[in-house]
């Protein structure tokens, strides 16, 4: 399913549609649409299925050679056939091409599937932040990432 999808960066009109998607997998511990906005362009990428809806997205935010990933959500039916890895690897080729060496994520400690998913994909675990989350409340794993 994948390569049916078109990875872009997101556009305003896209802001909606993401926001919503992020409400659907995460809850209450979704961000705002004013965190949406203040999202510089190049940093939230968008997964478009051909009929134009939002499969998925990533978002990265850089400085020097360091990036976080803030966040990657993909919808319910779209998981499980190569959306996410599809989107981490363009978002790891933008921050990559910006100069990035290193990227760091935090996830939920509960997150089974996700540490799975980026441990496949290079990152190692580097701590534990204690109450990180809230709603509910949980630890994050801390992971950290070379780009060569």
């Amino acid at each position: 399913m994948a390569e049916a999808l078109r990875i872009r960066p997101a556009q305003p009109q896209d802001l909606e549609a993401v926001a919503a998607l992020a409400r659907d997998c995460f809850g209450a511990s979704a961000w705002s649409r004013a965190q949406w906005q203040a999202i510089p362009p190049l940093r939230l990428l968008l997964a478009e299925t051909p009929a134009h809806a939002c499969a998925g997205y990533v978002v990265l935010q850089w400085a020097a050679d360091q990036a976080e990933l803030e966040s990657l959500a993909v919808r319910p039916a779209f998981r499980r056939q190569g959306v996410g890895q599809a989107l981490l690897a363009a978002g790891l080729a933008a921050a990559r091409a910006a100069g990035v060496r290193q990227v760091f994520l935090e996830l939920r400690e509960s997150n089974a599937a996700a540490l799975a998913f980026y441990q496949r994909h290079g990152f190692r675990s580097t701590g534990r932040r204690p109450g990180y989350y809230h709603s509910p409340p949980e630890a994050a794993l801390l992971l950290q990432a070379e780009l060569g």
